[in-house]
């Protein structure tokens, strides 16, 4: 199913879009996470700011909306990073520490390690940095 999900957006992204997206909101926790992942995988701004509106809609986040998340990870745009770094800045203590984990398989990138770390240092928080460490520097970033 995914792989026909991701083949949609491919072939025809803004005809698609609204289509794999009404499967966000399916009865089966797996079918959601596929689409929510072929979203992000597709790299399209449009798929980007529906899985933002989601997660921005959704007023009592739980654990099983993070897959919201980690699609806009797989986003890898500007907008998408922009806003996960926010999250980072902002977002309740364990929301924090998931982008953390979920971001350190950019950990490669300097710039954008340099921006989470910033970000965890505006917290304060020593469980987010120790998380940062752990998962960033395992990877190869600058923590």
């Amino acid at each position: 199913m995914s792989l026909g999900l991701c083949a949609l957006l491919s072939l025809a992204p803004e005809d698609s879009l609204e289509f794999v997206a009404r499967f966000l909101d399916a009865g089966d926790p797996a079918l959601a996470e596929l689409a929510a992942l072929a979203l992000g995988e597709s790299r399209l701004d449009g798929a980007f700011e529906l899985l933002r509106e989601r997660w921005e809609a959704e007023p009592l986040k739980r654990p099983a909306h993070r897959v919201w998340l980690r699609a806009a990870v797989l986003a890898r745009s500007d907008a998408a990073f922009d806003w996960l770094l926010a999250l980072i800045a902002e977002a309740d203590p364990a929301t924090a520490a998931f982008l953390v984990e979920a971001l350190a398989v950019y950990a490669g990138n300097q710039r954008l390690s340099e921006q989470v770390a910033v970000r965890i240092d505006t917290r304060d928080e020593p469980a987010l940095r120790d998380q940062y460490r752990r998962h960033w520097r395992r990877r190869g970033g600058a923590g």
